[in-house]
């Protein structure tokens, strides 16, 4: 936060060279605490009595702030760790390993009947498909026979010019 607040400070004087007054601490301000990324601590800033008007009594309340919400951070995160202990002993005590390890051999076992019930209805999948493709194949090659004895039949009622005619050409 400090470096940011540097930062701040150099661009600004980039900016605004020279003597500067309320107008650039306010904008100076205005953008150290927007740069903060933290909506929440911008507005614990902002609502502070007096209001901060510039960006060093910012930065004091931010780090105030920030060493505020480390030190609940830490108190409830030492809070969290306790309570995980005991849930964790809890659930320990509550499941054997043995019943977990019989668990796992009832899985074991029923594994292989269930693979092989999978490859027995695979296998009927592959002799149904089997037979819709030798009927299709039946069908196609019938119908081609059926197809070229039908233009012999045709072609001999056909004169030289292309009439149709009933008797022979």
């Amino acid at each position: 936060m400090q470096t940011f607040y540097n930062d701040i400070c150099r661009l600004m004087s980039l900016a605004y060279p020279g003597k500067t007054g309320s107008f650039s601490d306010v904008v100076a301000r205005d953008a150290f605490l927007d740069g903060l990324n933290d909506p929440q601590l911008k507005i614990n800033i902002l609502e502070r009595e007096p209001e901060p008007n510039t960006i060093e009594e910012a930065l004091r309340i931010a780090c105030r702030l920030e060493a505020l919400r480390r030190n609940a951070d830490d108190d409830h995160f030492k809070e969290l760790k306790t309570k995980e202990k005991n849930v964790r002993a809890a659930a320990v005590s509550g499941q054997s390993e043995t019943d977990k390890l019989q668990c796992h051999i009832k899985e074991l076992e029923n594994s292989p009947t269930d693979h092989k019930k999978k490859l027995q209805d695979v296998t009927s999948l592959a002799q149904e498909l089997q037979q819709c493709v030798t009927v299709a194949e039946e069908t196609v090659c019938c119908g081609s026979e059926q197809s070229t004895q039908q233009t012999v039949e045709n072609s001999q009622y056909t004169n030289h010019d292309g009439d149709n005619s009933y008797g022979r050409g």
